[in-house]
């Protein structure tokens, strides 16, 4: 009876280890993370991030960040992509990255950085649609 048991919390134990490890596989199938920090130096909840790969089928597929403005994207095939953080669904910092068959890569946006290069490309865009008027007195 001891020796049955023994066998049955040995078998126990070896399919535990397994599911485990293939839960663990399973969380670890992420290709690209990151954060994306707002212009007020905190973590941008609600952000979206757009991954197009640009090598190959054009394929668009978005992430949206947690409350800790954290997005991951799980399970991209390898190659190029062109990553964009759009906030309000408006683009506003792009990162240009290839993804690799093992490993995946750690890709964060700091809004702050990009701030006055995006007001300056939303001006242009904007300027076929509306007058934006010169307030500056000078």
């Amino acid at each position: 009876m001891v020796r049955h048991v023994r066998t049955l919390k040995s078998i126990y134990v070896i399919v535990a280890a397994v599911a485990t490890a293939g839960l663990t596989s399973a969380a670890d199938n992420k290709c690209i993370q990151g954060t994306v920090i707002g212009f007020n130096g905190k973590p941008c909840e609600g952000a979206e991030v757009r991954a197009l790969r640009v090598d190959g089928k054009v394929t668009l597929i978005s992430a949206t960040t947690d409350d800790r403005g954290v997005y991951v994207f799980r399970g991209l095939p390898v190659g190029a992509y062109s990553l964009t953080a759009c906030v309000d669904g408006f683009p506003l910092s792009r990162a240009n990255v290839k993804t690799q068959s093992q490993g995946w890569l750690k890709v964060d946006f700091d809004l702050r950085l990009d701030a006055g290069d995006s007001m300056d490309r939303m001006q242009r865009d904007l300027r076929g649609f509306v007058t934006i008027p010169n307030t500056n007195p000078h």
